[in-house]
């Protein structure tokens, strides 16, 4: 019984997967092409398109995002993809679909099409906001295809994985004119994930550790130092047992960093420094 309940778990979580991905893979040119039946064979799922290739790779419980353009490829993205386990919901498949569609659209510099249930609801929705939809989704699209591990990527990926937080960015960038990303972290991504590491909630600290690990290698200096020391490195020298709830999450080059960061601002001089990270002189 509980093999025919894996196997319909599986089934279900491909097709709703595939359907939400269509629209951004049309707009990339994109079309199934391998396996036959993706939700009931094995293997990689793959799309292709005039000279371009996206590839879904399955590996344990991740889910590797390969897209291929003439003679580059490149892992773009890697999410944690279980939906063997218990608590799998429908949820965590669209945050599944959502992260393709971020990846896709951010490679190729396509549209972004994201399902909207709301406007499905009102079958009397108007022209104006089908046309707002519209604007908002060539928005994200805008911030995706710029540089794919910006900070401003890293936050997109927070408010999948924290629903509570969808269009915080939206509403600071209104606020400033500009993305501020220690200020925003700081306020509304970092205590959320204080609180997922403190409450031990190992689903989600699966999705934001993926991201970190990956923001991490592939990102410029500034995000590695937001994702290395404003996030974890600081909270985890004021909270050792964060950092030993987090140890096993964390990939060799994020570890590598973070713990010595942790040490040292531990240390006489280094609390020091958390001091006046924590109080900074208002010019």
């Amino acid at each position: 019984m509980k093999w025919v309940l894996i196997m319909e778990n599986k089934k279900d979580t491909i097709n709703l997967i595939l359907k939400s991905i269509d629209g951004t893979m049309s707009a990339a040119g994109l079309s199934l092409t391998s396996p036959k039946n993706p939700a009931e064979e094995d293997g990689d799922i793959k799309f292709s398109g005039e000279n371009t290739e996206v590839i879904l790779r399955k590996e344990n419980d991740i889910l590797s995002i390969i897209c291929v353009k003439g003679v580059e490829e490149k892992t773009v993205s890697k999410v944690y993809f279980d939906y063997d386990a218990e608590d799998w919901n429908t949820k965590d498949t669209k945050y599944v679909a959502n992260e393709i569609c971020e990846s896709v659209s951010g490679f190729f510099g396509t549209e972004l099409v994201l399902e909207a249930p709301e406007a499905k609801k009102n079958t009397k929705q108007t022209k104006t906001e089908a046309q707002t939809e519209t604007q908002i989704q060539k928005k994200k699209t805008k911030k995706e295809s710029v540089v794919t591990y910006e900070a401003i990527n890293l936050a997109n990926r927070m408010e999948n994985i924290y629903p509570s937080i969808k269009g915080k960015m939206d509403e600071h960038m209104d606020k400033y004119d500009l993305f501020i990303e220690e200020d925003y972290f700081q306020e509304i991504v970092t205590p959320l994930v204080i609180e997922t590491i403190t409450n031990e909630d190992r689903p989600v600290m699966k999705k934001i550790f993926n991201a970190f690990n990956i923001f991490y290698e592939e990102a410029e200096k500034d995000v590695q130092s937001l994702v290395a020391v404003s996030i974890l490195g600081a909270n985890f020298a004021k909270d050792p047992s964060l950092f030993e709830k987090s140890e096993s999450y964390m990939e060799e080059n994020l570890l590598g960093a973070v713990k010595p960061i942790m040490e040292y601002l531990r240390s006489p001089m280094g609390k020091k420094k958390l001091k006046a990270f924590d109080n900074p002189k208002i010019k």
